[in-house]
């Protein structure tokens, strides 16, 4: 994608979310965490900031068992990660029964669960 494309998309996609809920959005994830230096450049012409998740070797998505989502993600368990799991297009029972495991065990542990907007505030007041 070039440059001014990349750019008109987020601009597009601000102004949709901001119809929709009111507010612009604060963060940018890049659609399958592919991004170059212009992505980030644009992203803060818009003043997002970027995130990204830990558990991509979980490959949720390629349904390879809840056994195999679990104990990938579990290797990336430490304060402040972002997890990411598909809820959509097709079968997603083996990434909600992982997740309905590793949500236990995170609370259990003692681990407080945040939304990402959330975890932005705990890390702009350290």
């Amino acid at each position: 994608m070039s440059k001014d494309d990349c750019k008109e998309e987020i601009k597009e996609s601000d102004s949709i979310i901001k119809k929709l809920t009111g507010q612009r959005a604060a963060t940018f994830r890049p659609p399958y965490f592919d991004f170059n230096e212009d992505t980030v450049s644009i992203v803060q012409d818009f003043s997002y900031k970027m995130i990204g998740a830990v558990n991509m070797d979980a490959v949720d998505w390629e349904q390879p068992g809840v056994n195999h989502i679990v104990t990938k993600s579990r290797n990336h368990i430490r304060n402040g990660s972002i997890f990411l799991f598909h809820d959509g297009f097709g079968d997603r029972s083996q990434t909600m029964e992982a997740v309905r495991i590793l949500v236990k065990e995170l609370i259990d542990e003692g681990f407080q669960l945040v939304t990402v907007s959330e975890l932005m505030k705990f890390k702009e007041n350290e």
